[in-house]
């Protein structure tokens, strides 16, 4: 099964400037496409159908968008109308990075086929959300400023994806022997009470942590040269 690679650096930069669908469809045309990197423009159109189940109508609105960013129509033979995709290299120089680097993630493309653009973009949020294998939490707002998104975007994007898994992250502020004084002190909504063999901790919500559930992980240094150079600037 042919798998697509994804790396969550240029999620969250294509996120940004809302030229996510476009993106997407190209990593996709990359792994089940022609090796020689030329396709139909047709081909892109259909393929954008299937992945988001929308008209050709508006497919053609999305493919055009993706026009000289990550496929280049021929100008030599307008009845095939090929086109050549716009190569890894070129999609990394056409963004800024704004995310440390991580491993990027392989995910079959049957995934994003015959789904919704609002399933699709919660999976890329989510992946980016996801992006440190080592439980490192990661605030709402953080992802947010990383994809562009506004806060209620990412965290209802996050709830939705079937994906991913949201682990809670509490921190004992302090521990009371009754209940009275935990109470007496618990004088922030973030903070919830919790009794462990007659020892009652003030917990504090801090930032969770964002674990994808079922798909596999490259090395950080499978990254092309390209990408580790941004990530270097950053």
């Amino acid at each position: 099964m042919k798998k697509v690679t994804l790396y969550p650096e240029l999620i969250a930069s294509y996120l940004r400037i809302n030229l996510e669908k476009e993106f997407l469809v190209w990593c996709v045309i990359r792994t089940v496409g022609d090796s020689t990197g030329i396709v139909n423009y047709s081909d892109i159109v259909n393929i954008i159908s299937n992945i988001y189940n929308i008209s050709k109508t508006q497919s053609y609105q999305i493919a055009k968008n993706g026009i000289n960013i990550f496929w280049r129509k021929s100008n030599n033979n307008k009845k095939s109308q090929n086109c050549g995709l716009v190569s890894l290299n070129n999609v990394i120089k056409h963004i800024d990075i704004n995310i440390s680097k991580t491993k990027p993630f392989e995910i079959p493309a049957k995934v994003f086929f015959h789904t919704s653009a609002k399933e699709n973009k919660n999976l890329l949020i989510a992946l980016v959300a996801s992006r440190y294998a080592e439980y490192k939490p990661l605030s709402i707002k953080i992802i947010a400023e990383n994809t562009g998104l506004s806060e209620t975007t990412v965290r209802n994007a996050l709830h939705q994806c079937p994906y991913v898994k949201i682990i809670s992250n509490f921190k004992i502020i302090e521990s009371f022997t009754n209940l009275s004084d935990a109470q007496t002190n618990r004088n922030n909504n973030r903070y919830k009470i919790e009794n462990i063999n007659g020892k009652y901790n003030l917990l504090r919500q801090d930032a969770n942590f964002y674990e994808i559930i079922c798909f596999d992980r490259k090395s950080v240094k499978s990254r092309p040269k390209e990408l580790k150079n941004k990530t270097i600037n950053f």
